[in-house]
């Protein structure tokens, strides 16, 4: 099973002294005043909604002179406004729990096992439990806004004190919406911040969430209630009887008993707004969050002061202790390298004295390895996949000590009896998997310095031979190391899944989905976006704001990476739909949609970029020097977008 880093991929985590000196200033200047200002928005917004459900419930069209009287009074008296306060108390806690769970960077799993243990472990099950409880609260609430036959669950009567079961169902349908919401916000991973594809103004994008605000929760209110309603039809009498039995009243006669009752209408209505209104304020609080935290923060490209070099672009881009300043400094380099001029001269410039483009340097290695770690493991997972016929994905992390102990057993099978190609890929997989051999320089050259083919008959023998040692001496190394007690130990989970893979059940717990890797290979590629989208357009700007040539000496490797990019993403591609039509499998579609949308977006941009590049530099296309399959490349890309003309 993976290996839980969901620690390192919280939005603010603070893991050393230094850390936290070094971003004190996001932390106490920017987070929390952006969930700050997201709580303050939802406090104005709440009163609102509020007074606008009463205004619903209260709606009598027989009489609209009194129906305003009505909710003219219910303004002006206190006991609504109290239940507002409470309301924004049980939103300013939903807050505070919601920004400290926000993550950018996704911990992908693809057992069915890992994942169920991921997203049901305790801390989601109490946040769960915390949606249920506040569901029961907010419920209670809303039923006291407006006095009607909701507002108490107890009833005084001349023969004493009963539970009032139709304010019970309420609560009790109130903390219904909040496990529903509660186990969407688990499912559909929402602890995770989402960056719009295209960036606007917080309040355009506000008023643009407030204009679609009430389609998801009536849908998903009106799915609930009809599912609830047979729920509470059937075992409804037992929350009764426990009530009475908590809160020591005289047994009351069940009213909720048959299928006519649930028929009231006014019951209907009052739930559905309820509801409705209730999982718009949960949502509007997580919207409004993540629209403040993802909002652009602008970084200086460069400081003159020794107490501004935390806040500058540069450091920024290379912060792995905060994840989210990372890819705000991606996303401000994204935003600058199109619209602000000023500071992509900055970029351009050269340090004084020395005449360093630091700055460029600075930027350049960042965006670099970003892509090129994308392109390192989808090449890895393509060699995966191609070589592996039984799975079509071998965990990327567990990788080399999975093949160091699958081929140590090979070559203990084999060594007396090996084909000269088997050989070779048994050498090859241990001199690049971390084992005793990848210190030992000269054991590839030498055995492989010349071809099996050319060498003479006579010496075939002893040349065989050298290699039968090398392989018992690579296996006795291996045996001497797992035979100590740590590895004894670090291997016993390994065995115990090897031993629960003989059962069936266990095995399909435990076998990982193949349809999941697209997910895992592209889940994490925001960052890989923002750094094509601004290298691309910083070397469309540099055609005339380079004035030192800092980016041209560049542009052929720019564009060497976005074609390789753009090569091993086919690649993968293809050889993953092969796979798939020889060896069909259920598919998870949550998971391969999500991943299709993400890998979709990548390529999208990624041939955007190509695109900008050829466009900006048609006529000096040649001096790039790009070989025969780059161009090939090439060629397919503009023929797809309908440029023939430009080659």
């Amino acid at each position: 099973m993976d290996e839980d880093h969901s620690k390192m991929y919280h939005v603010v985590d603070p893991r050393s002294v230094k850390v936290r000196k070094e971003a004190q200033w996001f932390i106490n200047g920017v987070y929390r005043w952006r969930c700050i200002a997201a709580i303050l928005w939802m406090l104005l917004l709440l009163p609102a909604i509020c007074f606008t459900y009463v205004a619903i419930l209260q709606f009598d069209p027989l009489n609209l002179q009194r129906w305003v009287l009505t909710f003219l009074t219910s303004m002006l008296s206190w006991h609504p406004w109290l239940m507002v306060v409470l309301l924004s108390v049980n939103l300013i806690i939903f807050a505070i729990v919601y920004a400290t769970c926000f993550k950018v960077n996704k911990v992908i799993k693809i057992e069915r096992l890992a994942i169920l243990s991921y997203k049901f472990r305790p801390s989601r099950i109490a946040l769960v439990i915390f949606h249920i409880l506040s569901g029961i609260s907010s419920s209670w609430c809303f039923s006291n806004i407006v006095k009607s036959e909701f507002s108490s669950l107890i009833i005084h009567s001349n023969n004493g004190y009963y539970v009032n079961e139709k304010c019970l169902l309420m609560l009790t349908f109130g903390g219904c919406m909040g496990l529903v919401y509660g186990l969407q916000y688990i499912t559909n991973e929402m602890e995770y911040l989402q960056f719009p594809v295209v960036q606007q103004h917080k309040v355009f994008r506000i008023k643009l969430y407030l204009s679609n605000c009430l389609t998801t929760p009536v849908g998903l209110t009106l799915r609930t209630i009809r599912f609830y309603y047979i729920f509470y039809y059937l075992i409804g009498h037992n929350f009764l009887h426990y009530i009475e039995f908590l809160l020591q009243t005289s047994a009351s006669k069940p009213v909720m008993t048959s299928i006519t009752s649930f028929m009231d209408l006014k019951l209907f209505l009052t739930l559905t707004i309820s509801g409705s209104i209730l999982i718009l304020l949960w949502d509007l609080t997580y919207n409004l969050l993540n629209i403040f935290l993802t909002q652009v923060l602008t970084f200086p490209v460069e400081s003159q002061f020794a107490n501004q070099k935390f806040r500058t672009l540069s450091w920024a881009l290379q912060c792995k202790e905060i994840p989210l300043i990372r890819y705000l400094g991606f996303l401000d380099l994204a935003r600058l390298s199109e619209h602000v001029i000023e500071r992509r001269q900055q970029i351009f410039s050269l340090s004084h004295p020395g005449g360093h483009p630091r700055n460029w340097q600075d930027i350049a290695t960042e965006c670099f390895y970003a892509v090129e770690d994308l392109i390192q493991r989808l090449t890895h997972a393509a060699e995966i996949i191609y070589d592996n016929s039984e799975d079509l994905r071998v965990d990327l992390r567990d990788y080399n000590k999975e093949i160091l102990l699958e081929r140590s057993s090979i070559g203990l099978r084999q060594r007396q009896n090996t084909e000269s190609l088997s050989e070779r890929k048994l050498f090859t997989a241990g001199l690049n998997g971390k084992s005793p051999l990848s210190g030992n320089k000269d054991i590839g050259s030498r055995i492989w310095s010349r071809s099996p083919d050319t060498v003479t008959k006579k010496s075939r023998n002893g040349y065989r031979q050298r290699i039968v040692d090398n392989i018992t001496i690579a296996y006795n190394k291996i045996r001497e190391i797992y035979s100590t007690a740590p590895y004894k130990i670090a291997l016993f989970p390994h065995k115990i899944r090897i031993f629960l893979r003989y059962s069936y059940i266990c095995r399909y717990f435990l076998d990982k989905l193949p349809e999941a890797s697209v997910y895992e290979l592209y889940g994490n590629c925001q960052l890989q976006i923002f750094s094509i989208d601004a290298i691309s357009l910083l070397a469309v700007a540099s055609i005339s704001e380079d004035k030192y040539g800092v980016l041209q000496r560049s542009l052929k490797d720019i564009m060497s990476m976005l074609i390789r990019l753009y090569q091993v993403m086919e690649k993968q591609s293809s050889i993953m739909k092969n796979k798939n039509n020889r060896h069909p499998t259920r598919s998870l579609n949550s998971k391969r949609v999500t991943g299709e949308i993400s890998r979709n977006k990548l390529k999208t941009s990624v041939e955007a970029a190509i695109l900008r590049l050829i466009v900006a530099f048609r006529e000096n296309l040649s001096d790039f020097r790009l070989g025969k399959d780059e161009l090939g490349t090439l060629r397919v890309i503009i023929q797809r977008s309908g440029y023939e003309e430009i080659i």
